[in-house]
Parts: C-alpha cells; structure tokens; sequence
C-alpha cells in the first residue's frame, strides 16, 4: 500500500512539475535565442529546426544530434568546433556558448553552416519579409563566391607556373 500511495504522489505531484520545467526550460532558452538574435530573425528560425530551442535532453545532459551524435546543443554546432570556441572564451555545451559562437558562425559564414536544414527554416524567414530572406541569399551567394575564388586561384597557380615553366625553357 506504501508503494502504491507513493507511486501515486509521483505520478500526481512530481509528474507534472517535471514536465512544467521541461516547458519552462525550453521556453528561457526560446527567450535567449530570440532576444540575443533579436537583430538576426532567421538564426531563431534555425534554433526552431535544429532543436526545437533545446539545449539539454530531460534527463539534464547536452542534447547530442545529428549523424554521429556530433551536433552540440540548440544550434547544433558541430562538434569540430569546439577548440575554435574554447580558444574564444566560448563553451558550447551551455546555452550562452552555444548562442555566442553560433553568432560567430553567423558572423563569419551567414548562413551556411544550416543550409542542410534549410528546407525547414527558409519558408520561415521567407514570410517574415525580405530582409532576412536577404541574410540567406547573401549567405548562399558568398559560400559560391568563396568557392569560385578558391578554384580560380588554383587555375592561376596553374598558369603562373605553366607560363615560368615555358620561359625556362627557351634559350635566348
């Protein structure tokens, strides 16, 4: 009968203020995003689809995604990472230093680093209007941009060299 009595105290006291703070948790760490990225509407619609806002599993534990497990926290920054935002004072595994260096991957890189959940936060920021639809074209645009520049600077180490290679070879 004590089990019982105390197997109901659980299911009718506890229960329901966990998940309460499951809520609540989830809410503040809404809240953060979108007052730290108040300036930047579509990094909010990517927290939205990366994690649903969720830094930590119920349990307590940083929530772990992606393939191998190796996306950290509501922003899912990838795992690689972690060096980089240490060495700059962040920790990504709290929810300020997942927020901070997800801005430094922003600031750095615009969007690029979630284009592969694209797909779920563009629509959102499409219909908040152009200016983050912008951030997203612009970022889309300068990750092409970069890659075109680096191809071509290979073609012109390629001809640099071709063109040395053809003047040694004449004897004047």
């Amino acid at each position: 009968m004590k089990a019982l009595m105390a197997g109901l105290f659980f299911a009718i006291i506890v229960l329901p203020g966990a998940a309460f703070a499951r809520t609540n948790i989830i809410s503040n760490a809404e809240q953060q995003v979108r007052a730290f990225f108040a300036g930047d509407p579509v990094m909010a619609a990517i927290a939205q689809c990366e994690s649903k806002f969720t830094q930590f599993n119920p349990s307590g534990s940083v929530l772990h995604g992606g393939t191998g497990h190796r996306m950290i926290g509501i922003f899912q920054i990838n795992a690689i990472h972690r060096k980089v935002a240490k060495a700059l004072g962040w920790d990504i595994n709290t929810i300020e230093g997942n927020l901070a260096y997800a801005e430094h991957l922003f600031e750095q890189e615009g969007t690029t680093p979630w284009l592969s959940s694209a797909s779920c936060w563009e629509p959102v920021v499409q219909s908040a209007g152009a200016t983050a639809v912008s951030v997203v074209n612009k970022s889309v645009l300068i990750a092409r941009l970069q890659f075109q520049i680096a191809e071509l600077s290979q073609k012109v180490a390629l001809l640099k060299a071709a063109a040395t290679s053809t003047l040694s070879d004449r004897t004047f």
